[in-house]
């Protein structure tokens, strides 16, 4: 009886979100033309291939963490550091990359919660990375609206701009994470208001890194505003708010990157 009401579940989110996608890479072809569109196939299978490599790491080691969210921070670190390093190499790919690496999980998704309904092969590699999807039965919306943000900061702000939020997310966000769970002050849902030490202490990661990447001291103001949004009880996840706040507040103080 519940697998024919599953099955008869009609048009969701997750279709809307792929097919806006298409349509939104459709439109970057056309706008940019062929070496645009050659940049994004290819980042596509670029991001294809970094998967299998995640698979690989799956079949050969442990959980990098005890929990379930230092797995997530160790994800938020690595990936947050491929991230900064790709500003650095290629600021002017990498946006390209960012919707393609969002288009690509957000096609896993369709597949696994809107068609198959079942586990799929990369679930388990997204497992080991701190999805918990599995267990919750639900999509990765966290990871979905980090993706999101990403792709919007890389396209809207400026290259050191972007790098701040960038940073922020991953060293801002990612180290006050673990500092929380090594000082007891984890909190596991977003609409609680969150320990200020690990705050703190992420706060300072993100300062001194952008500091050793760009110099520029007037990066610290939205580096602070964004780990205050960190720790304020919003009801969107901070995924997407740390580098969105990180950004615009550097767009409001008019900081120039």
């Amino acid at each position: 009886m519940m697998n024919n009401q599953t099955q008869k579940s009609g048009f969701t989110v997750y279709d809307l979100a792929v097919f806006s996608f298409l349509f939104g890479s459709l439109f970057i072809c056309w706008h940019f033309g062929a070496l645009r569109t050659a940049t994004l196939i290819l980042s596509t299978v670029a991001v294809l291939l970094v998967l299998l490599v995640f698979l690989t790491l799956r079949a050969s080691l442990k959980s990098p963490g005890g929990t379930l969210g230092a797995g997530r921070k160790f994800l938020h670190l690595v990936g947050g550091s491929a991230l900064v390093l790709g500003v650095i190499l290629l600021p002017s790919e990498l946006p390209f990359l960012a919707l393609s690496l969002l288009g690509t999980y957000l096609v896993y998704e369709e597949c696994r919660w809107g068609i198959v309904r079942r586990q799929l092969w990369l679930s388990t590699a997204l497992a080991f990375f701190g999805s918990p999807e599995e267990t919750s039965r639900r999509p990765f919306w966290e990871a979905i609206l980090g993706m999101t943000a990403i792709s919007l900061v890389l396209s809207l702000f400026k290259t050191e701009v972007a790098l701040a939020a960038i940073v922020n997310l991953t060293f801002g966000d990612g180290i006050a994470g673990l500092a929380r769970e090594r000082l007891g002050e984890e909190v596991r849902s977003f609409s609680v208001r969150k320990g200020w030490r690990g705050s703190l202490i992420g706060m300072l990661s993100s300062a001194l890194v952008i500091l050793m990447l760009t110099g520029n001291t007037s990066l610290l103001i939205p580096i602070v505003v964004g780990m205050i949004v960190e720790r304020l009880p919003l009801p969107i996840d901070d995924n997407f708010t740390v580098p969105v706040s990180t950004a615009l507040s550097a767009w409001l103080f008019s900081i120039q990157g």
